[in-house]
C-alpha cells in the first residue's frame, strides 16, 4: 500500500518466470506490465491445436438446454427472400449455440389455423383453381402465386366470400370438422414444398409444432382464463374492437392488442402467449409426438399429434427459449415477455426475442426476376404477390455459378460441376443473410453475393480452394516442422486468425451474432490470401522443416474455415470456378529434358524447343496451350512476392504521367518484389537505368531472382541503404523518383536532392491518411502539380448476348501521388507551370 505503480509492475514481472507461451515479462515505467510470446511457441500450439479435432468449438453453455424456434412461414405459399433470413439466421444461432456445448433444441411453428389458410381454401372450394398446377411448378410457389393472391382479390371485394372465410375458420379452429381436415392436408402438402427450400440451405429442425394442435389441447383455454381473472385482459363493448377480448397498450398511444375476435375464433398473439409458456416448460406437456411424415436428411424430425398419435416421447421445453421473428413483431414479443414474467415469474434473458430487419432486392436483381420497380429496390409482400420465391434466388445462383464453372473447365462434366454450383449457390445467400447486424436491412444483390472481390461467401470459398490445391501440390511425408520458419509478418498474422477462433466464437454465442462469426470468417480469409501472395509454401526455402510447418499452418486454416463456415452452414468446395480458368498462365524457362506438369496435363519442354511463337502444345491428357512470348505484364505478375506489388494497372498510368522513356535515369525507394525495378527497366532500356534502394535483404534477393528471371539485371543496381538519414545522396539528375515506404514523406528531402529540375515524383500510398500527410509535406517541400490517383480495372466478359462485368476485378491495391519539383519563390522560365 502507498508503493508506486513501477514498484508493484516491477514485482508482478518477477513473480511471472517466462515459459511456456511465454517468451518474457518486462515491467514498464508506466506501472503496466507487458507479456510477450514465444513466437516459435505459439505457432507450435495454435497450428497443432487448430488439427485437432473439437478446435472449432467453446464451453459456453456448459450443457445448458436451449430451445431456439425460427422459420413460422404460414403454409399458403412459398418462403420467399424476406424469409429466408429468419430461417438462415435462426439456423445458424442454433449452430453456434450448438458449437458452444448447449443442448439446442430447434421448433418450426406451422400456422395451420389462420385466416390464411381459410383463404386459400376458398380459392380451391369456391372460385374454381385446380387442386395441382398444370406445369413442374412446386406446390407452396403455386398455392402462394396463383391461388391464393387470386383469392384474396376476390375476397376482399366480396362481403359473401369474407363472410364464409370466417366461417372457415371457424370450424378450422373447432377441429373434427371436413373443414379441419381439408386444411390440414392442404397445408401439410404445402410445409412438405417449403421444407424442401429450408433443406436446401441446410436449415434442419427437431419438431414441427402445429397451431391447431395448441389450439384444440386445451392450453389456450387455461392460459385465456388465467388472463380475464387477473385483469390482464378485457371485454370490449364499443369502438371498433367491440365484443373482442384485448390487452390494453402499455402506454398512451399504444394500440390495444385484439386476442379474440368477437366471432370466437382467436388472433396469433393468442396462440403464441400458450405456445411460449409451452417452450419454456411452464405448463403440462400435452402432445404426443409422430415423425414427420417426409424424413429430413441427416436428422430426425418429429411434429406434434393429439389424440391416439402419442408414438414417440418428446422434450422440446427449456428453461431459455430464443425466439427470431422480424422486428415489426417486437411489440407483440414484449407484451408476450411481460404476461410470462407476471403470471410465471419468468425473469429477463428467459424468454428473447432476437429481432431482425427486412430483405429488399436490388433493383438489378429485380428486374433480372422479372420484377418492374422502376429502378428502386422491392420489399416482399405474399399479400400483394410481390416477392421472388427463395427457389428462384437460389437456382438464379446455381445457374449463374454453374455458367462460369462450366465455361472454364471444358473438360469436367455437369454431374462434377452441379454440386460445386449449388453450394456456391447456398453459401451466397447464407452469407449475405449474416453478415450484417440483425438490425440492419439487407438489399440483397445477385451479382455482388457471387463476386471474388469484398465481403462474401465466394471470396471464403476462393481462399478455401486456394489452400486445398496448395496442400494438393504438397503431398505429404515432409518430415518434423520447424515452427520457428513461421516468424515472417504474413505466417504470424496467418497464425493469430487462427488462433482468435475461440474468442469469436464465444462473442457470437453470447451476443447471439452470426455477423461476429462472419467477419471472423472474413478476417481469416484475408490474411489467408495475404499469405498466399507473399509466401512460397513449397519452394523448400528454409529447409524441409519451414517447408513442413507452413504446409501445416495451411491445413490448420483449412480446418479452421472449414469448421468456422460449417457453423454458419456455408459449404466449403474444394473447387471453385474462380480457380481453374480459361486465362491459367504458366511462366518457364524451357530446357532440354523438362517438363511442366499442370491440371491439364504434362507437357514436355522439348516440344516447345524449335516453335514458334503462338505455336499450339498438346498435353499427355490431349488437351493443349499455346506457346507465348511472355511480356514485362507476364513477369510482373508471375514474380515471387516478397511484399504488396504495384500493379500494370498503376505502373501504367505511373508511366505515362512521369512521361518515362528511353534513356531515363530512374530512382526507386523501397523496392518490395521489383515489380516497379522491372517495369521502370523495360521502358528506360540499354540507355537509362534504375538505382533502387531497400533496407531490407530478403525483399532485396527476392528482387534480385525476379529481376534476373525477367531478363533486367543488366539494366537495374539495387543497393541496401536507408536513404531516410542520408547526408549524401547517391544519384543526382534523376528523371523520375519512385517512392514505395510506409513513411515516404521521410525521404522527400533526399528524392528532391536527387531529382533533375521540374522532374516527376511518383509515391504509392496504401491508406488515405498517408496520403494527405503526404501531399502536404511535399508543398513543404517545394513540390508542385501534385496529383492524387486510385485506379481501378475492371475486366468485361465479351459473349455475344452476354457480356457483363467479369467477376474479378482488380480493385484498390493503392493510392498514387504525383508531384514535380519546383522551386518556390524564384524566377525561372518554363514552358509549363502546375499550381
Amino acid at each position: 500500500e502507498g508503493r508506486p505503480p513501477p514498484a508493484i509492475a516491477s514485482d508482478i514481472a518477477r513473480a511471472c518466470p517466462a515459459g511456456g507461451l511465454i517468451a518474457r515479462v518486462e515491467a514498464h515505467a508506466s506501472g503496466h506490465v507487458n507479456f510477450f510470446a514465444d513466437a516459435t511457441a505459439l505457432a507450435r500450439k495454435t497450428v497443432e491445436s487448430a488439427l485437432l479435432e473439437g478446435y472449432c468449438s467453446a464451453d459456453v453453455g456448459h450443457g445448458q438446454r436451449v430451445t431456439v424456434e425460427h422459420t413460422s412461414v404460414n403454409p399458403n405459399k412459398a418462403l420467399h427472400i424476406g424469409h429466408m433470413r429468419n430461417v438462415i439466421v435462426g439456423d445458424a444461432v442454433a449452430r453456434i449455440l450448438e458449437a458452444t456445448n448447449h443442448e439446442v433444441c430447434t421448433l418450426n411453428y406451422v400456422d395451420d389455423s389462420g385466416l390464411q389458410v381459410a383463404n386459400l381454401m376458398i380459392g380451391f372450394s369456391d372460385l374454381g383453381f385446380a387442386e395441382s398446377p398444370d406445369s413442374g411448378q412446386k406446390f407452396d410457389a403455386y398455392c402462394g402465386d396463383t391461388v391464393y393472391v387470386g383469392a384474396m382479390g376476390r375476397i376482399d371485394a366480396d362481403e359473401g366470400l369474407r363472410r364464409k372465410a370466417a366461417e372457415t375458420l371457424a370450424r378450422i379452429e373447432q377441429g373434427g370438422t371436413d373443414e379441419a381436415r381439408q386444411a390440414e392436408a392442404l397445408t401439410r402438402r404445402v410445409l412438405d414444398a417449403q421444407l424442401e427450400t429450408c433443406w436446401r440451405v441446410g436449415a434442419r429442425y427437431d419438431c414441427l409444432n402445429f397451431e391447431s394442435h395448441i389450439l384444440r389441447s386445451g392450453m389456450w383455454g387455461e392460459i385465456f382464463s388465467l388472463l380475464k381473472e387477473s385483469g390482464a385482459v378485457r371485454l370490449e363493448t364499443a369502438g371498433k374492437n367491440a365484443g373482442c377480448w384485448t390487452v390494453p397498450g402499455a402506454e398512451d398511444g399504444d394500440d390495444d392488442k385484439v386476442l379474440v375476435r368477437s366471432d370466437g375464433t382467436a388472433t396469433y398473439m393468442a396462440k403464441d402467449i400458450p405456445y411460449a409458456a409451452w417452450k419454456l416448460g411452464l405448463v403440462d406437456d400435452p402432445f404426443g409426438y409422430v415423425p414427420h411424415a417426409t424424413a429430413q436428411p441427416g436428422r430426425e424430425l418429429r411434429c406434434t399429434a393429439l389424440g391416439g398419435g402419442r408414438g414417440l416421447e418428446g422434450r422440446f421445453s427449456s428453461p431459455r427459449v430464443i425466439t427470431v421473428i422480424d422486428s415489426r413483431q417486437s411489440r407483440l414479443q414484449s407484451i408476450i415477455a411481460s404476461l410470462l414474467d407476471r403470471f410465471f415469474g419468468v425473469g429477463e434473458g428467459r424468454y428473447v426475442h432476437l429481432a431482425y430487419e427486412s430483405v429488399t432486392l436490388s433493383a438489378e436483381t429485380a428486374s433480372g426476376l422479372g420484377l418492374q420497380t422502376g429502378g428502386k429496390p422491392v420489399q416482399m409482400s405474399g399479400r400483394r404477390g410481390l416477392y421472388v420465391s427463395a427457389d428462384s434466388v437460389l437456382d438464379s445462383l446455381a445457374a449463374r455459378a454453374m455458367e462460369e464453372t462450366s465455361r472454364r473447365n471444358a473438360g469436367a462434366t455437369g454431374a462434377e460441376l452441379r454440386p460445386i454450383a449449388e453450394q456456391i449457390a447456398v453459401g451466397a445467400l447464407r452469407y449475405e443473410m449474416v453478415r450484417q447486424d440483425l438490425d440492419r436491412a439487407v438489399t440483397f444483390d445477385l451479382a455482388r453475393s457471387l463476386s471474388l472481390e469484398g465481403d462474401t461467401a465466394a471470396y471464403l470459398q476462393y481462399a478455401h480452394a486456394r489452400a486445398v490445391r496448395v496442400l494438393e501440390r504438397a503431398g505429404a511425408g515432409h518430415g518434423e516442422a520447424d515452427y520457428g520458419a513461421l516468424g515472417g509478418q504474413h505466417e504470424r498474422a496467418l497464425v493469430m486468425a487462427i488462433g482468435s477462433l475461440g474468442a469469436a466464437l464465444r462473442g457470437a454465442a453470447s451476443s447471439l451474432s452470426p455477423k461476429t462469426l462472419a467477419r471472423y470468417a472474413h478476417g481469416l480469409a484475408v490474411e489467408f490470401n495475404s499469405f498466399y501472395e507473399h509466401v512460397r509454401v513449397t519452394d523448400g526455402e528454409g529447409g524441409a522443416g519451414a517447408t513442413a510447418a507452413r504446409v501445416a499452418l495451411v491445413r490448420a486454416f483449412c480446418a479452421t474455415l472449414e469448421g468456422t463456415a460449417g457453423i454458419l452452414g456455408i459449404p466449403m468446395p474444394g473447387r471453385m470456378f474462380f480457380y481453374y480458368n480459361g486465362t491459367k498462365k504458366w511462366l518457364v524457362r524451357v530446357t532440354d529434358g523438362g517438363q511442366l506438369h499442370t491440371h491439364l496435363g504434362v507437357i514436355e519442354h522439348r516440344e516447345a524447343i524449335g516453335k514458334r511463337y503462338g505455336s499450339r502444345l498438346v498435353t499427355n491428357k490431349d488437351r493443349y496451350v499455346y506457346l507465348l512470348r511472355p511480356t514485362t505484364h507476364d513477369h510482373i505478375m508471375k514474380l515471387q512476392h516478397g511484399t504488396q506489388i504495384v500493379y500494370p494497372k498503376d505502373l501504367g498510368y505511373i508511366a505515362a504521367r512521369a512521361g518515362l522513356a528511353a534513356g531515363q535515369t530512374v530512382v526507386e525507394i523501397g523496392t518490395g518484389s521489383g515489380a516497379l525495378t522491372i517495369f521502370a527497366a523495360s521502358i528506360v532500356g540499354p540507355g537509362g537505368h534504375v538505382h533502387s534502394f531497400d533496407v531490407d535483404e530478403g525483399f532485396m534477393k527476392i528482387a534480385e531472382k525476379n529481376i534476373a528471371r525477367a531478363g533486367m539485371t543488366d539494366l537495374a543496381t539495387l543497393t541496401k541503404a536507408d536513404l531516410k538519414e542520408a547526408k549524401r545522396v547517391p544519384v543526382t539528375g534523376a528523371d523520375l523518383v519512385i517512392i514505395d515506404l510506409g513513411d515516404p514523406w521521410t525521404v522527400l528531402p533526399q528524392a528532391r536532392r536527387m531529382l533533375r529540375d521540374s522532374g516527376a515524383l511518383f509515391a504509392v500510398c496504401p491508406t488515405v491518411n498517408q496520403l494527405e500527410r503526404l501531399v502536404a509535406e511535399l508543398v513543404q517541400n517545394e513540390f508542385t502539380d501534385i496529383e492524387c490517383s486510385e485506379h481501378i480495372l475492371r475486366p468485361i466478359a465479351a459473349r455475344e448476348g452476354k457480356t457483363r462485368h467479369a467477376f474479378q476485378p482488380i480493385g484498390h491495391t493503392a493510392y498514387l501521388c504525383h508531384a514535380r519539383k519546383a522551386h518556390f519563390g524564384r524566377a525561372r522560365a518554363v514552358a509549363w507551370c502546375g499550381g
